[in-house]
């Protein structure tokens, strides 16, 4: 999709196939529509399960950790301005994941949330 419309229009396509949830991931085009993905899941009772912390409407969301990510950061610049050559500082991938599980919207929707899928939740809201 590419537009709210174009977006809007898919959700609804999905819902009327038998979807189940929406599974969001971050790109700039689902960033920027996020309020009208919220808006539309919601009208159409999915569940959505995200990639980003910045869904604070989905159920679930699994999402790196900033505040490692921001550790990882400062360790590659201070190499880079300690002289060291961009091509020897290795790409990361985020050590630690954040698990939220929203439980306003489990109750919105009518669904019970597995006790374990909460106890291994780093924050339930």
């Amino acid at each position: 999709f590419t537009t709210e419309d174009a977006l809007v229009e898919a959700i609804g396509e999905l819902a009327d196939r038998g979807a189940q949830a929406l599974v969001i991931s971050t790109s700039p085009g689902s960033a920027r529509l996020l309020d009208v993905t919220a808006r539309t899941a919601r009208a159409h009772e999915l569940p959505s399960i995200a990639n980003t912390g910045a869904a604070e409407f989905a159920l679930v969301s699994l999402a790196p950790d900033t505040a490692e990510l921001g550790r990882q950061l400062g360790r590659q610049a201070a190499r880079l301005l300690a002289g060291a050559s961009p091509s020897t500082v290795p790409v990361e991938d985020p050590r630690r994941y954040l698990l939220t599980v929203n439980e306003q919207v489990a109750l919105d929707l009518g669904l019970d949330l597995p006790p374990d899928l909460l106890r291994e939740a780093d924050e339930v809201r």
